[in-house]
């Protein structure tokens, strides 16, 4: 132990680890980028260049080496973990201390050997700009990519010994305590809670917190602490039981880095007290995300530690570093609130001011009744109703919820964000430079809606249609589908010119009734014909309109047609000399219609393909007379209606065409004169 006082103290070695820790966190996810900068700062006297460079040369190349994922599997795995849904089982290998996403469904155990052949397949990344980022994520999770098989074979039935004891927990839980959800988070780690509930407490911050810094565990170590004190146990025999418990939770919730940073933390500060290591707080803090990281690396990628790491930092900064006590949980509740927004996206009022409520009752009253819960279904029956009236009052409560919905910022700009987040903490006592948080949103809307010229957003929505049209601040939305709500609130989007829902397919108009509530906006087109969720203008063929520099003639409906596809609103954007075509899902017969009406429309610049390319629309009459050089195709990764047809595809030979199930989100710009296309992925869609 004297070798390692020596170590920590003499020979700094810890402040190299530290440095090479936030290197590498650059390297893998650059919003660390802020940590190098305040590191540099803090222990710059103590760092000699020629060290920083071969330790870090050495530091990386094992990250990267680690990394590497297959690019084909040839061999006998062993199934490593099984999600079992009512529709399907999706099943996991693990191949080279990576997992991958079988491809097939069957009903495998965990433990299972199997022979598998197949091409391994990456995630996709933001298919939605700022959207859901299924590549990151997945390796977060140590899942590098989807087995697309070519053959499978059943080897031999084994069991996962190692879990057996966690699974026969689980078919506990499920068989007598009704697979309750605050159970099972605060004992597994899973949150399995329903949409309604999980939404309820995301916009009340209330989930976010709780994943972010543990506060039930650390509560358990307070309690357990204060109980041994009374039992006057030499200090080894309490370490060993406070250990022990905190390895019961690390098994339970499977290894995770959130758990197995809280135990690296415990220990080190045990160890700094024992044997006089001297290390202040912040040090503690790098050392054990440090060892974290080495231990789980995948986890670099995971969001939530990223938080928690941002969270511990900053509140060690202003407790260590300026001196500043925390007078109450309040004031600590609000610092940690500060730090979250940038991933929340969103200033919740009520989850603001009851915060604090929520925060006592789960640590002091909800997350000991589930454990005492788990003891025995005669005690649940009781705690249940607990249970419900909390999940009910959460739900209330944000039912009556004013939300903020702020922009999501790129890398640059969260970290200019944290810059002026520590300025304010340097000066916290002067609560007017809270005023300068809002710099880098306020850049941030100005950038989305005051680019130059029109930007054209057809979304990666799934099998559905979403089209936004943004130019100089005017904001125009055709059809909503999967995230589209989302896209708009991550631009900073607040109010919308017009939208124009081309008919009433729940692919066309999902979360139809939350425009009028979140977004200004009093435009809002319908078809004549069929029958929507809300109310809006009805709007025949030969209307026109004008929303900036957009010059808008709608072609269709001028008659009520034989189906609600058929009814579809067409609208022609002119926006300078390029000219917009977008044709909801009408098919052949509204062509007809629309050649025989408008013989005198122009060249089309773009088409927004009628139906998700379907073989019944999108004739070859109509792709000639309206002479389209670009064209995109809205349609799902594998979708069940095999969307776009072959002859669809074989019609628009001749014209450029651009699929969301292979590019992503695809983004035109019109400006000057010229226009472009790029795509939200940085390459084609495997899977």
């Amino acid at each position: 132990m004297r070798k390692l006082k020596i170590i920590f103290t003499s020979l700094d070695l810890i402040y190299y680890l530290f440095f090479l820790f936030i290197i590498i966190l650059v390297v893998l996810n650059y919003l660390y980028l802020f940590f190098l900068g305040f590191y540099l700062l803090l222990f710059r006297k103590k760092l000699k260049f020629r060290v920083i460079l071969i330790l870090g040369l050495s530091f990386f190349l094992y990250f990267y080496l680690f990394d590497l994922s297959a690019k084909e599997i040839k061999d006998v795995v062993v199934i490593s973990k099984v999600e079992k849904t009512i529709y399907e089982n999706r099943n996991y290998i693990r191949y080279r201390g990576h997992n991958y996403f079988l491809d097939y469904n069957n009903q495998y155990e965990v433990g299972d050997n199997l022979y598998v052949e197949g091409t391994v397949k990456k995630y996709p990344e933001n298919t939605i700009p700022f959207g859901f980022n299924s590549f990151l994520y997945n390796k977060s999770q140590n899942i590098y990519g989807v087995i697309e098989i070519k053959e499978i074979k059943f080897i031999e039935e084994k069991k996962d010994n190692f879990y057996l004891l966690r699974n026969i927990l689980i078919e506990r839980l499920e068989d007598n305590f009704q697979n309750d959800p605050f159970l099972r988070l605060f004992i597994f780690g899973e949150n399995t809670f329903s949409a309604n509930e999980k939404e309820a407490l995301s916009d009340l911050n209330i989930l976010y917190l709780m994943r972010l810094t543990a506060i039930n565990i650390y509560f358990l170590l307070t309690i357990l602490e204060y109980i041994l004190i009374h039992f006057n146990l030499k200090d080894k025999y309490k370490n060993i039981f406070i250990f022990g418990l905190l390895f019961v939770f690390l098994y339970l919730y499977e290894f995770s880095a959130a758990i197995l940073r809280i135990i690296l933390l415990y220990l080190i500060k045990k160890m700094n007290k024992k044997f006089f290591l001297n290390l202040r707080g912040i040090e503690i803090c790098f050392l054990g995300y440090i060892i974290t990281f080495i231990l789980i690396p995948f986890s670099i990628y995971n969001n939530y530690i990223f938080v928690s790491f941002l969270i511990n930092f900053f509140l060690i900064f202003v407790i260590d570093i300026k001196k500043v006590r925390l007078k109450n949980k309040i004031y600590e509740q609000g610092i940690i609130n500060l730090i979250i927004i940038p991933f929340t996206k969103i200033i919740s009022i009520l989850g603001i001011l009851f915060n604090f409520i929520f925060y006592s009752l789960i640590l002091y009253f909800i997350f000991p009744l589930s454990i005492v819960s788990f003891l025995h279904p005669i005690i649940y029956s009781y705690t249940r109703i607990i249970f419900d009236y909390f999940s009910l009052f959460v739900m209330k409560l944000n039912s009556l919820n004013f939300i903020i919905y702020l922009p999501a910022m790129i890398e640059p700009l969260i970290f200019f964000y944290y810059l002026l987040l520590s300025y304010f903490f340097l000066n916290l006592k002067k609560v007017k430079y809270l005023l300068i948080l809002l710099i880098p949103y306020v850049v941030t809307i100005l950038k989305n809606e005051y680019s130059n010229g029109l930007n054209v957003y057809f979304l990666d929505v799934g099998q559905g249609d979403s089209t936004v049209l943004i130019e100089n601040g005017k904001v125009i939305l055709i059809d909503s589908f999967n995230g589209t709500i989302e896209f708009l609130h991550d631009m900073g989007i607040y109010k919308i010119d017009l939208i124009i829902f081309t008919h009433p397919d729940s692919d066309h108009i999902l979360n139809i009734k939350r425009y009028r509530e979140e977004f200004l906006t009093n435009n809002i087109r319908i078809n004549p014909y069929d029958n929507y969720p809300i109310e809006g203008i009805k709007t025949f063929g030969g209307v026109g309109d004008k929303i900036g520099n957009m010059k808008l003639l709608f072609l269709h409906p001028s008659s009520k047609m034989d189906n609600v596809n058929d009814n579809s609103l067409v609208v022609l954007i002119e926006y300078f000399e390029f000219s917009l075509l977008f044709t909801g899902d009408i098919g052949i017969e509204s062509e007809k219609i629309i050649i025989t009406l408008y013989s005198y429309i122009p060249k089309i610049t773009l088409l927004k393909v009628p139906h998700h390319g379907s073989s019944t629309s999108t004739s070859k009459e109509f792709i000639d007379f309206i002479g389209a050089k670009y064209a995109v195709i809205s349609a799902g990764y594998k979708n069940k209606y095999k969307h776009p047809h072959l002859s669809t595809l074989d019609t628009l030979r001749n014209t450029k065409i651009f699929i969301t199930n292979e590019y992503g989100t695809i983004i035109f710009n019109f400006s000057n004169g010229t226009y472009d296309v790029k795509s939200s992925l940085k390459y084609k869609k495997e899977y």
